[in-house]
């Protein structure tokens, strides 16, 4: 039961989200929202992997990362692919996948994400950027959810009723069938 360490770090990493966003902080939010991103896939690798989980926590192996974890996933699980097909085309969020977006706000990759000292104060955001991060938390959880339903939702009575109701508003009863089948 190690790998339960990925899904207690996605949780704390989804607070920290919140806590710094809330006090104006949105690098270290956006850094914890990557972070949830990151360990999700490593939850879904390493639940299949006991022993490579044990040597990436206790440090003897580098962390099985989202691409890798995603190869994983399409030899793995032959039918993820065409329920997140179905899912994709029946989002509420803009991006198909945030990752990208997180990762340049992380790595400073673009002109817009390269952080600027303007002194002190700078590092507190404005209210709307906070704003902006709370819509990015949301596209990801969304992205996050249907990875796990791609995975999943054959066994949909299991699944909580929160992302049962969700999903639910977005599918019609054809396309329900196609994710759960």
């Amino acid at each position: 039961m190690l790998f339960r360490s990925f899904l207690l770090g996605v949780l704390a990493a989804a607070m920290e989200c919140a806590a710094t966003a809330a006090v104006g902080l949105a690098r270290p939010s956006i850094a914890a929202i990557r972070t949830q991103y990151e360990l999700l896939y490593a939850w879904i690798y390493y639940s299949d992997h006991p022993i490579e989980c044990k040597a990436c926590l206790s440090g003897q192996s580098d962390m099985m990362l989202p691409g890798a974890a995603k190869k994983y996933i399409a030899t793995a699980f032959p039918t993820a692919a065409a329920r997140m097909g179905v899912l994709e085309k029946n989002r509420t969020r803009p991006l198909d996948d945030p990752y990208a977006v997180l990762s340049a706000h992380v790595h400073g990759a673009t002109v817009h994400t390269i952080p600027k000292y303007v002194g002190a104060h700078g590092f507190v955001s404005a209210d709307s950027l906070c704003s902006e991060i709370s819509k990015l938390q949301m596209t990801t959880v969304e992205y996050l959810e249907d990875v796990l339903l791609s995975l999943f939702a054959h066994d949909w009575m299991a699944l909580p009723q929160g992302v049962r109701d969700r999903v639910n508003v977005r599918l019609n009863a054809s396309d329900l069938k196609r994710v759960c089948t």
